[in-house]
């Protein structure tokens, strides 16, 4: 793990906090869990995005171009 620095508002650590106890965690483990979360949904998100653009192109004819590592991102959601 890497330490990092970041700013939120009090209300969101709170709730955190209040969350983690409810749980018996932690709440900087809930916090990362909620990240790795939203990440990994994102990512579902952005692939399927770009299976659908490339199906749709493939139909019309076109070629498509995307500027991101789809391996890279299909290897956090595997």
């Amino acid at each position: 793990m890497q330490a990092i620095s970041i700013r939120l508002d009090r209300e969101l650590i709170e709730t955190f906090k209040q969350i983690a106890r409810i749980h018996d965690i932690g709440y900087q483990p809930l916090m990362r869990e909620a990240l790795r979360r939203f990440a990994d949904a994102e990512i579902k998100t952005i692939l399927a995005a770009v299976a659908n653009a490339r199906e749709k192109d493939a139909r019309h004819g076109a070629k498509h171009t995307v500027e991101v590592e789809l391996d890279s991102l299909q290897r956090h959601i595997a």
